[in-house]
């Protein structure tokens, strides 16, 4: 059996779009981190930098009720019962302002002795303040609103809300822009992150309703039961979640403390390379949790696992040869992003780079093993993954120094992977040395020749300024880019069903559902 060409053709078409989204967004924080950072200096690039910190410690409180807005939507919008659906828009939205309010609360409480324990200079601290407030009203604004989205998301038009995404991004970027040069510095900067959530999550709105229609919504609507519902779901999802935070904002966390707001900054350079690499998989792959749901339902273990392994395949032919291109270009790209060379910040681009790969080539496993019930292996996946992180980063910063954290988290996502795939593949009766033969294999030996071509055609050139750097990555790309792509077809690694499906949906620009 094969996936049918409608329901290939709505994966595909979602996929397109959120790789698409991701692409802007990562060609506009190229251009944007380094104007920032200009314009705030380090050490206040740095407090920006642990906004996410101390957003992301609060967002651990929410046992991840959001995770499941899309799985019950669906449902119910599946089964024709509006009077449910509009029940759990209005139990989400009183559930994330109650949490909303009791969050700003804990913060307006504790905030000074969070300062304290960033060690914040005191000359800093008042600004530090008010942009952990502002960075917190928009996490929370978002979390209130969440549910809108997920209301055109559970209709199967991601590419709706990926293009709001865009927009608002861009809108957000011009405002930073024009406050910052108009001298609103780290305040400026804040106050449009939270205009961009705000855009983006009222545009949800509108969009859910022409979606939808009219909610009908009162004061009896907030329900007991679903909340019980969703709350059930969404903890089963928590811990990963909470794992993937920490793992996200540690480094910095330990930075902060031990090494000061300038190791951060550098640290944050180097993530934003690598982690905005790594997001294109969880968007391109995002469509697998439904479409593993269904097949699973209907009991089509063939289909699911025929789908599951070209998934990889694609997300390997996507992330293999960017990551090694990162690597392979690291000081170069860094050069040509900031106009200086900063060693350091290519180190840690370079070491997390590994790790980044490895973790994002998993996410057609994540989103499968959520799809067929089993979040449970997700969840003893990320607590390994965590507590690995932790134990070798802080070794590894007593051992190396501020070098230590970034090869901790590496080393932590190499072996959490590994678990990851020695639990779920036994699941689906395959073996991981098939997935990777099948999927991985043939990336893997094009990325190498390709990077091999690449720094030998930029090897020797002088790379001390923006426009050398900037000449010597279009050289090297362009050979990377033609060998691999010359490598792929060579070695056949598309067929012509999904080149065909992919013409489709570039050509008609919408899809349909199975």
């Amino acid at each position: 059996m094969t996936v049918s060409r409608p329901f290939a053709h709505t994966l595909l078409r979602n996929a397109v779009a959120g790789g698409g989204a991701r692409a802007v967004t990562l060609l506009v924080g190229l251009f944007m981190t380094p104007y920032v950072l200009h314009r705030l200096g380090e050490a206040r690039f740095g407090i920006l930098a642990l906004t996410t910190v101390v957003t992301g410690a609060i967002g651990v409180l929410d046992f991840s009720v959001k995770s499941s807005f899309v799985k019950f939507l669906a449902e119910l919008i599946a089964l024709g019962d509006r009077e449910g659906h509009d029940r759990v828009v209005v139990t989400s939205v009183v559930f994330y302002a109650i949490f909303g309010a009791v969050g700003l609360g804990l913060f307006t409480l504790l905030g000074e002795r969070m300062l304290d324990l960033l060690r914040i200079p005191s000359a800093l601290r008042g600004e530090a303040h008010e942009a952990f407030f502002v960075a917190l009203c928009g996490f929370f604004l978002a979390g209130v609103l969440s549910v809108f989205p997920a209301v055109c998301d559970a209709r199967q038009r991601l590419d709706l809300t990926n293009a709001l995404g865009v927009v608002c991004l861009l809108g957000t970027a011009a405002l930073t822009i024009f406050l910052l040069e108009f001298g609103a510095g780290l305040r400026g900067v804040v106050l449009a992150q939270f205009f961009g959530i705000a855009s983006f999550h009222l545009g949800a709105i509108v969009l859910a309703r022409s979606l939808a229609g009219p909610f009908h919504i009162s004061l009896r609507s907030p329900s007991w039961i679903w909340f019980r519902r969703l709350f059930s779901f969404g903890l089963k999802l928590h811990v990963s979640s909470t794992c993937a935070i920490v793992n996200r904002q540690l480094d910095k966390l330990l930075l902060g403390r031990w090494a000061g707001l300038p190791a951060v900054a550098s640290y944050e350079i180097g993530l934003r390379v690598a982690a905005n690499a790594g997001s294109f998989q969880p968007y391109l792959a995002a469509a697998l949790l439904p479409a593993a749901s269904h097949l699973h339902a209907r009991g089509e273990g063939v289909r699911l696992v025929e789908m599951y392994e070209r998934a990889s395949r694609y997300l390997f032919l996507v992330g293999v040869p960017l990551f090694v291109f990162i690597m392979m270009n690291s000081s170069d790209l860094v050069t040509a992003w900031l106009g200086r060379p900063h060693p350091m910040a290519s180190t840690v681009l370079r070491l997390l780079a590994v790790g980044y790969m490895v973790n994002s080539l998993s996410n057609a496993m994540a989103f499968v093993c959520q799809g067929i019930g089993r979040p449970d292996i997700q969840a003893w996946q990320s607590a390994f993954q965590l507590v690995a992180n932790i134990v070798l980063s802080v070794f590894l910063y007593h051992l190396i120094g501020p070098l230590g954290p970034p090869l901790g988290t590496s080393l932590a996502f190499i072996l959490g992977a590994w678990l990851f795939a020695a639990k779920f593949h036994p699941v689906l009766g395959i073996s991981t040395l098939r997935v990777l033969r099948y999927a991985a294999a043939a990336p893997v030996v094009a990325s190498v020749l390709a990077a091999a071509a690449g720094w030998a055609a930029a090897a020797g050139l002088e790379t001390t300024g923006r426009l050398e750097a900037a000449l010597a990555l279009s050289l090297s790309g362009a050979v990377f880019a033609a060998v691999y792509l010359g490598g792929c077809l060579v070695i056949g690694v598309l067929g012509r069903q999904e080149l065909d499906v992919l013409r489709s949906v570039i050509s008609s620009g919408r899809g349909g559902t199975e």
